[in-house]
């Protein structure tokens, strides 16, 4: 894949899930997954090596939030921050509201159908 691709991280607790949504991605010729991780720690450490475009995360993650995640990566040093996806099971007026604070391009209710998901 090349280098002008949109470098991407998935990450979810279920990681066949996560390569679901990779397989779908990378049918794209422009999108390359990077990554596919399980835990927030991860998606932190993942990122600042890959520097992704977009990362697209499950609002909850064990060893540290899906949200915490976020915040954190929001306040890297980054060459750009990236868009985020967010994905959750469940949504409430907290949930959204934490995301518009974080600046999530998306924020998409468990479950959903993993073209659309692309096509964003």
């Amino acid at each position: 894949m090349g280098n002008d691709n949109i470098r991407i991280i998935i990450a979810d607790t279920d990681l066949d899930f996560a390569q679901l949504i990779r397989e779908e991605l990378e049918r794209k010729d422009d999108l390359e997954v990077v990554a596919c991780v399980s835990d927030g720690n991860e998606l932190l450490r993942q990122t600042a090596r890959w520097q992704p475009d977009v990362i697209i995360t499950e609002a909850v993650l064990p060893r540290k939030d899906g949200m915490a995640a976020v915040r954190t990566i929001r306040s890297m040093e980054l060459r750009r921050q990236p868009a985020v996806f967010l994905m959750t099971a469940f949504s409430n007026e907290y949930t959204a509201a934490e995301a518009m604070e974080l600046d999530v391009a998306s924020l998409t209710v468990k479950p959903f159908d993993i073209g659309d998901l692309a096509q964003r």
